[in-house]
């Protein structure tokens, strides 16, 4: 089932991908590149490459910080809640019924 929403419309996300994406969307607040990468217990210079590729699918955007530039903003987008409503349905869909 998974493998049908993710390349339905060209996407191909990993498992890591997917996870960092639902990160960002829990809580529904901005993460920093280093708040992602300890809650995802990942090497931080991983995280960059990662939301590079959901930047291009458009899935979360990317913000330079007000006060300082170097620290990144990762924010979710109308596109990637749609994508996550998605893949919710079909979760819920392959759960046994009563």
């Amino acid at each position: 089932m998974l493998p049908t929403v993710v390349r339905r419309d060209g996407r191909n996300l990993t498992a890591r991908q997917i996870a960092t994406l639902m990160t960002v969307y829990r809580g529904f607040r901005a993460h920093y590149v280093s708040s992602l990468a300890e809650l995802l217990n990942v090497w931080c210079p991983a995280v960059p490459r990662i939301i590079a590729r959901l930047v291009g699918f458009e899935l979360v955007e990317r913000q330079a910080g007000s006060r300082d530039r170097r620290r990144v903003l990762i924010r979710h987008t109308a596109r990637g809640g749609k994508f996550l409503d998605a893949l919710a349905a079909i979760a819920r869909s392959s759960l046994p019924g009563p």
